[in-house]
């Protein structure tokens, strides 16, 4: 495994451990703009973070 590739793999499991704590998942609206556009992409950014967290499946 490159160096990259175990980078890759360091940070999915850290996104993936994140989005396992009910805090963590609480607060990203707190970290969008309060209007009613950017907080409409708080599914977006909930879908790319898990997205990210997959990359770290089948890794041991």
């Amino acid at each position: 495994m490159s160096f990259s590739s175990r980078t890759q793999q360091r940070i999915a499991r850290r996104i993936k451990s994140l989005l396992s704590v009910g805090a963590f998942l609480d607060a990203l609206p707190g970290h969008l703009e309060g209007d009613a556009a950017s907080q409409a992409r708080l599914n977006m950014l909930t879908e790319r973070l898990r997205a990210l967290a997959a990359m770290s499946e089948g890794d041991s």
